[in-house]
């Protein structure tokens, strides 16, 4: 049941249903993160997604060595455990070491004087881009 404080929480997706388990994971290491820290949400309960009937493969993407569902949404809980959506996993423009989730810089990019909106995409390396185009010519 939504509850009064729960619909004060601007950008909240609001809090856990009873009975559901969450944690925010470090993207890379899988380690988990504190209060206020972003990173990949994983989930379980009995309501959860519990696997792939014959399929291996897709439950080793879907789920973790401990059966949490890697949900692909980058979140973070504040101090109350309101829950925050930030971007999906999938769609990180990932740079040498970094992740960079697009509407981070979106967002970044519209609070400049002068800018009235902004669409952040990935380029492919050069080289990658020219072997894709000579193979569509061929």
């Amino acid at each position: 049941m939504i509850g009064h404080e729960e619909c004060r929480r601007l950008r909240s997706v609001g809090s856990l249903s009873q009975d559901v388990e969450a944690k925010i994971v470090d993207t890379v290491t899988g380690q988990p993160l504190s209060i206020g820290q972003s990173g990949e949400l994983r989930i379980r309960g009995p309501a959860c997604l519990i696997g792939y009937v014959g399929d291996e493969e897709a439950n080793g993407r879907a789920f973790d060595s401990s059966g949490w569902l890697k949900t692909g949404d980058l979140c973070y809980f504040d101090g109350d455990w309101f829950l925050f959506v930030l971007d999906r996993l999938k769609e990180l423009i990932k740079n040498k070491a970094y992740q960079v989730p697009p509407a981070e810089l979106e967002h970044l990019l519209q609070s400049l004087p002068g800018v009235a909106d902004a669409a952040v995409v990935t380029i492919l390396p050069l080289s990658l881009s020219l072997s894709l185009c000579k193979r569509q010519v061929s």
